[in-house]
């Protein structure tokens, strides 16, 4: 019986410095991440930032970097949690906020003008535009010239283009303006602005029959050898992205339900609110209905406290 008890002992006194060592690494772990999700916060603050408090650390609820600051202006004071790395939240994405398209024509001075951004008018998966393209189109009567100026993200860079159509009609009704094909394939551009219902149009044509290249097969205009339109809508494109997880101010809590956010994937810069947000008591969030009553300091110290636990894991 002894000698049982005693290696009991030996073996459960084994599995607790077992356990003991792995905390020691599990707190060893946290204390880096801590130490590099400082770093990381630093580098988001900017020079106007004065916050006067500023805590982050590595969050192993949401498995990413979070960082709390707390606005030092009596006046609008608040206290905000944020995912720092985009590690829970998605990072950035194109939004569209889509108004009604107006077609600006003054005939007396023989200009016309229209801005937004393109959509075809295809559905189809394979005649959609490769990226988002902000759009404005200006004519003139008198040089016979309409200018389309784009500015559009490719490969994660912002570049600008203009293309130039000939004015071949200008009536009371609307514009028909061309740009006949240039390049290897040869492609043409028709575009099309109706004054009346606030339209316009650019249609790309081929001008060129694809007959192959026998020098190099890879060469091939066979993917341009149907017109593609594609329709002006008014509004603007936003390169959104959404990272605060909490703040609280005198107008009350904004505060992102966790798990309500995950089964989104993180990604709901374009959900509503009432969706994945609440007032970190179950009512809704303070962009959604302000409270009764304003909230204090303490009122705010108090719910930030609880966020942060959760946070933690705790």
């Amino acid at each position: 019986m002894l000698r049982r008890g005693l290696h009991l002992t030996v073996v459960l006194t084994g599995l607790m410095c077992g356990v003991c060592w792995g905390q020691q690494n599990q707190s060893a772990l946290q204390t880096q991440l801590d130490r590099y999700c400082e770093q990381r916060g630093k580098e988001q603050i900017g020079n106007d930032d004065k916050p006067i408090r500023v805590e982050a650390f590595f969050s192993p609820r949401i498995n990413t970097c979070v960082q709390l600051e707390v606005s030092g202006d009596p006046k609008y004071w608040h206290y905000t949690i944020s995912d720092i790395t985009n590690g829970f939240m998605r990072g950035p994405k194109w939004t569209k906020s889509e108004t009604p398209l107006k077609v600006y024509h003054y005939e007396q001075f023989g200009s016309a003008n229209a801005e937004g951004y393109w959509v075809s008018t295809d559905p189809s998966p394979d005649k959609q535009l490769v990226g988002q393209t902000a759009v404005k189109i200006e004519c003139t009567r008198d040089d016979h010239i309409c200018r389309e100026n784009d500015a559009s993200m490719l490969m994660g860079m912002l570049q600008a283009d203009t293309e130039e159509y000939e004015i071949s009609s200008w009536t009371n009704s609307g514009i028909e303006a061309d740009d006949t094909g240039t390049g290897i394939c040869g492609i043409g551009h028709k575009l099309s602005i109706d004054f009346a219902s606030n339209s316009v149009v650019v249609t790309d044509y081929p001008t060129k029959i694809e007959n192959g290249n026998p020098k190099n097969p890879l060469l091939s205009c066979k993917a341009f050898q149907n017109a593609n339109s594609y329709a002006l809508h008014g509004g603007s494109l936003i390169y959104y992205g959404q990272n605060e997880l909490f703040d609280c101010s005198s107008d009350g809590v904004n505060n992102a339900i966790l798990s309500k956010v995950i089964a989104f994937h993180g990604d709901v810069s374009d959900k509503s609110y009432s969706l994945w947000m609440d007032n970190g008591e179950g009512g809704p969030a303070a962009t959604i209905k302000t409270p009764p009553k304003p909230y204090t300091r303490s009122d705010c110290e108090r719910a930030t406290a609880k966020k942060l636990e959760e946070l933690r894991g705790n």
